[in-house]
Order: C-alpha cells, then sequence, then structure tokens
C-alpha cells in the first residue's frame, strides 16, 4: 500500500515576466514565505510566481549566481496516490513554449 509522501518545492522564476504555476491531481499548501497576499496557508492547484528582477532572462545560471534575484514560492506537495502529474505555467502560450512537465510518484519498496 502507498503510504503519503509529502514533498517540499521551491518554486523560482527566472523570468522578466509573471507566470503562475498549475498542478493537476493534487492540491499543495502554499506556506506563507514568499506568498502573494491572501495565498500564504491555502490549499491550492494554482499559484502566481513574480517575475525576477530586471537582471532576470530566464536563465538558470543567473539565478544560481545570484545576478537574478527571485522571491520564491515555497509549496507543500502531500501527493496520496501513485502516478503521474502534470504540472505547468497556466498561460497558454508558456505552456506552447515548453513550460509543462510531470514527475512520477512511484511507491517506495
Amino acid at each position: 500500500m502507498f503510504q503519503t509522501a509529502t514533498e517540499l518545492w521551491e518554486l523560482v522564476n527566472t523570468a522578466g515576466e509573471a507566470h503562475n504555476f498549475h498542478m493537476h491531481q493534487t492540491k499543495f499548501l502554499v506556506l506563507p514565505k514568499g506568498a502573494s497576499v491572501g495565498d500564504g496557508g491555502a490549499m491550492m492547484d494554482n499559484v502566481p510566481l513574480p517575475s525576477g528582477s530586471a537582471s532576470c532572462d530566464g536563465s538558470v545560471m543567473k539565478w544560481r549566481d545570484g545576478t537574478c534575484k527571485v522571491t520564491p514560492v515555497l509549496v507543500s506537495i502531500p501527493f496520496s496516490e501513485i502516478g503521474d502529474f502534470v504540472y505547468h505555467c497556466h498561460i497558454g502560450e508558456h505552456q506552447d513554449g515548453g513550460m509543462m512537465a510531470h514527475i512520477r510518484v512511484i511507491a517506495n519498496p
């Protein structure tokens, strides 16, 4: 039998424009630190990710070296079943541009 698995994700937007993060098949808890007003402490399936600083160009390298300043959004995701979970930017044009992926949750033997 599958035990519930909870993961803590730090969502960062290294682009110069806002994005929304959406996950299918489960809701996540938006943790207060870095959350938009009214989102902290709420179970959601969609959360806005603020855009990065003017020096952000969408690359992870600039974020890692500290050039791109980003306010992270922390979410706690309780996965209660095994399978594939799709997550993506909720802006249609961004999905079409590749901002969509999935995570596979498996049973731990």
